[in-house]
């Protein structure tokens, strides 16, 4: 468990378009699990499934409800790098074998760039810390 795994996860799911954004978000404005199924029109199996996970990178759901309010306003400012299945960098059909072949490609063909969006984050994350 880290923040610093926790920070990497956001990143990669925002640069795939990953709907466990909008999971996430939902859950650090308080949504019940349910309540975040109607909103999200995802099933309840899945959105339980994101926030079983996140809470296995970072901890309970309260820690990773309490840090979403700090990290979210921070990792939406990062723009979703595949589109319609498409790498918008790379220009690559983004399918294959993987379970989650959009953020194994991310994590594996653009890892740079992964790694500078979680420093940034990071940053921004302490930066705002200090101010308050």
């Amino acid at each position: 468990m880290g923040l610093v795994r926790f920070v990497r996860y956001l990143v990669i799911s925002k640069l795939s378009g990953s709907q466990s954004i909008d999971v996430l978000k939902l859950l650090g404005e308080g949504y019940t699990y349910r309540e975040i199924a109607n909103i999200t029109g995802l099933r309840y199996a899945q959105v339980k499934g994101y926030i079983l996970y996140a809470m296995n990178l970072y901890g309970s759901s309260a820690k990773v409800r309490a840090m979403i309010k700090y990290l979210m306003p921070i990792v939406e400012k990062i723009e979703p790098i595949v589109k319609d299945g498409w790498c918008l960098i790379c220009n690559t059909k983004v399918d294959g074998m993987y379970s989650n072949p959009i953020q194994t490609h991310i994590n594996t063909k653009h890892r740079d760039l992964v790694d500078a969006y979680e420093r940034w984050v990071m940053f921004e994350l302490y930066r705002t810390a200090i101010k308050t």
